[in-house]
């Protein structure tokens, strides 16, 4: 029995890196019932950091740092709640997913890493806005679909989710699918 375990073990997929799994969201580009948006964030849980302190300039240099930072605008803003939001703005997708991705290896290489809430896409299906939201602390997606004041579309986001998982995306459970009413995008 133990020699099928280790059979088994070794034909398991070696796991994904942080980086494979938020560049997952690309492959919902080539998805025909929805269309990626120009717009994601990182939203994150300020602290006593330096970083945090002028976090408009942590995030222009962040962007200056990154290979696509001529395709993509970069902003922030704080919401009701005191967290933080590093909104970035592109007509490429790609461009805004890779430079999502180095903000977030940027922010984690400063050690901040723990104070990495979420990365938020907004998209749309079916013209309806949709957010595709990846929990940083559990490397997973999952959709978020208002349709009015404090009222959510959950058969919309359950199917947004079967997307998800047919691209081969990491899902959380559908009890850890917080709303993100705020979003400032």
């Amino acid at each position: 029995m133990s020699l099928l375990k280790s059979l088994l073990r070794a034909y398991k997929k070696k796991p994904r890196t942080p980086s494979e799994i938020l560049l997952l969201i690309n492959m919902l580009a080539d998805e025909c019932s929805i269309a990626p948006g120009k717009e994601a964030a990182i939203l994150l849980s300020p602290n006593a950091d330096e970083f945090f302190n002028n976090i408009d300039l942590s995030a222009k240099n962040l962007l200056k740092e990154s290979p696509n930072s001529a395709l993509v605008r970069c902003r922030t803003t704080a919401d009701d709640h005191g967290t933080q939001w590093i909104v970035l703005k592109s007509e490429d997708f790609g461009a805004l997913v890779k430079c999502v991705d180095r903000f977030s290896t940027g922010i984690a290489g400063k050690g901040l890493g723990s104070q990495m809430i979420a990365a938020v896409f907004k998209g749309a299906m079916e013209n309806i806005d949709s957010y595709w939201i990846c929990n940083y602390r559990t490397a997973s997606y999952y959709p978020f679909v208002p349709v009015g004041k404090g009222e959510r579309d959950f058969d919309r986001e359950m199917i947004l989710s079967g997307i998800f998982k047919h691209h081969g995306m990491p899902v959380e459970p559908t009890e850890n699918w917080y709303s993100l009413w705020d979003a400032p995008f």
